[in-house]
This record gives C-alpha cells, structure tokens and sequence, in this order.
C-alpha cells in the first residue's frame, strides 16, 4: 500500500510527479549499464515463453497471492507488465537469476521490477527457470507491496527526484536520506540487526516458503551439479551451498541473521507480526511484543533506532 503523504498540494505535487514517473516503462536506462544483458521483454511475451512455463508461473503466483492476503487483504502481486524481464549473454559467467549483478529488483519511484532469467549457459530446465523466476518476482513484489508513505522533498534538499519514502514496512527515513534502523554487522545477530536487513531477510523467508510446493516437484537427479545449487538457494538449503556461490554471501549477511533475530526475539509469533507490520505498517503489535519480550518500555527504540535519527 502507498500513501501520499503532507498537505493537499505537496499531495497533488508529489502525485502528479509520479504519475510521469510511471507513465512510461523506463527499462532502456537498465539497459544501457551492460552490454551482457538487455531488459525488454515480458512474461506473457514469445521470447519468454522460449524459456518458461507460463501456466506453472501464473499457478504459483495465483496461489501466493492469495496465501499472503492472510496478512493484508490488499495485497497483490507486481501486475506481469510491471515486470521486465532481461536475458545474460551465455557468453558471461553471470548465473543470471535472483543472484545476477544485473538483476535490479523492484524500484518504487516508477513501480517496475527488473529481473534476469537464469543464464542459458547454465541450464535449459524449463521448471527450474521458472521457479527461480518465480523466486525474484515474489520477492519483488512482496518489496513493493509493503506499506510505504511518500512525501514531497522539503526545500533546501536537492535529489534528482521530488520526492523521498518517509516509511517503508517498518521502516522510515528523512528527507536528508537518514535511516531510523542503524547500521549493523552479521555478528551482532541475534540481539540486534538493521531493519532494512530484516524486512530484505523476511520476504525471502516468505518466498522461500511459498515456493517449496513447487521446487518438491522439481527432480533432483535429473539436475546438474550448478541447478542443484539453485534449487539449494530457492530452497535455503545453506548446506548445500559452495562458499564461491554468490547466493551464499547474500544469506551469510541476509537471510541466516534474520532467522536468528526472530528466533531469539519471538519465533514464528514475531515472524507473523512482523510480516503483517511490513505489508500493512501497523507498528503497535508488534512495537508491544519486543516490550514485552525485553520486559522493558521502548525495547523498539534501544534494539533498532539509531541515535543520529
């Protein structure tokens, strides 16, 4: 959910700047940043169709939906023609995927996601591809379903835009660009992490999880040694997982941390508020549930807010 925030015309200033923002599919500036990929088609396109299975990618993005409604019931998936889809030259030993350098994820100032599909050069496994597809567009669109707040830039500020997100799912920043979350490092698991970190860590716990009915039906010992890696990553199967792959790095600081944080701070009962918190950015549950598990007022505050904030 977004909403405008400030009077009625910083609201209609900040709306009207938006609204150009979005008029347009601004993929061809993603483009331009590589030569080894290109971001210019869409799932329900032929070229897609090459390489997917469509009817498995629609059933798995229906069904989540739904499944995540149980948080906030306005919840919906990245509309297909908000999501630009691009391909990694075989030639490049990019894996593609959720773990490409050039996958750029979901960028709310114009309300588009970018992803790449697996690198060809890799696999040719039609259900895997779709499934780690299914894996960058859930996340993105979990990303871009959580509550944010958006205000006109006050003046004294310059950014290349007008405008700035003050919240974000449980999150907030000011218009000079600082976090409320402080920094942390890995290490500081599980008595404190950044909030940017947990939100990131969650929606791929979240994804994970609606995507196991899925990756259970793919074969294993029809898979080579690099698609049983993925199928790992999609899986979280951190075991399984070489200390070269780049997915690996990613869920040292992201995702093992934040199963850390929530276990030690609540476990599956933190997990559901948080989820719901994120999506709808109702903050008084789950601001009590840390005051009552630290046995402490303003437990909140002391665990993530930065003192510069």
């Amino acid at each position: 959910m977004e909403i405008v925030r400030g009077n009625k015309q910083q609201q209609l200033q900040t709306q009207r700047h938006l609204d150009k923002l979005r008029a347009t599919l601004p993929y061809d500036e993603f483009s331009k940043k590589t030569i080894n990929t290109r971001f210019d088609y869409w799932i329900n396109s032929p070229e897609a169709q090459e390489r997917i299975n469509v009817p498995l990618f629609k059933e798995v993005a229906a069904a989540t939906e739904t499944k995540i409604q149980v948080y906030d019931p306005n919840f919906q998936l990245l509309p297909f023609d908000r999501y630009v889809l691009g391909k990694v030259d075989p030639e490049d030993v990019d894996t593609g995927g959720f773990n490409s350098r050039y996958s750029r994820g979901f960028k709310y100032l114009t309300n588009v996601g970018y992803a790449t599909l697996l690198n060809n050069r890799y696999t040719d496994n039609a259900n895997l591809v779709t499934v780690e597809l299914a894996r960058s567009y859930l996340h993105d669109s979990i990303h871009a379903a959580c509550f944010r707040t958006i205000r006109l830039l006050p003046e004294g500020i310059s950014s290349k835009f007008l405008v700035y997100r003050e919240q974000y799912g449980v999150n907030f920043r000011r218009a000079n660009g600082s976090s409320y979350s402080a920094p942390y490092t890995a290490e500081e698991s599980p008595e404190h992490i950044n909030l940017g970190v947990l939100m990131d860590g969650i929606t791929v716990l979240m994804t994970a999880e609606k995507l196991r009915p899925y990756t259970t039906q793919i074969s294993r010992a029809e898979l080579n040694d690099m698609e049983k890696t993925i199928l790992a990553d999609i899986d979280l199967n951190f075991a399984q997982l070489s200390g070269t792959y780049k997915g690996k790095g990613f869920h040292d600081q992201v995702t093992v941390p934040s199963q850390k944080f929530i276990s030690y701070w609540g476990g599956d009962q933190l997990y559901e508020l948080l989820k719901s918190s994120m999506l709808t950015g109702k903050m008084r549950e789950v601001v009590k549930h840390f005051d009552n598990k630290a046995k402490t007022n303003n437990a909140w505050v002391k665990i993530f807010k930065v003192d510069s904030y």
